[in-house]
């Protein structure tokens, strides 16, 4: 499993190679959510980022 700090590295690099690439960010979407481990009797909050990328049309 990956901490979430190498997950956003990770992620930050993706998002820079799109931009090498010649795709921009078209559309974000975020959703939140707070859900109860039974299991480990503690609230988890779970946040998720999603975006869409386009090629530049200068680049097609």
């Amino acid at each position: 499993m990956k901490s979430p700090e190498k997950a956003l590295q990770e992620a930050n690099r993706e998002i820079e190679k799109m931009a090498l690439n010649h795709y921009l960010p078209k559309e974000i979407a975020q959703s939140e959510s707070v859900y109860y481990n039974s299991f480990k009797e503690s609230e988890e909050f779970h946040f998720t980022l999603t975006v869409l990328f386009v090629k530049d049309d200068q680049f097609k």
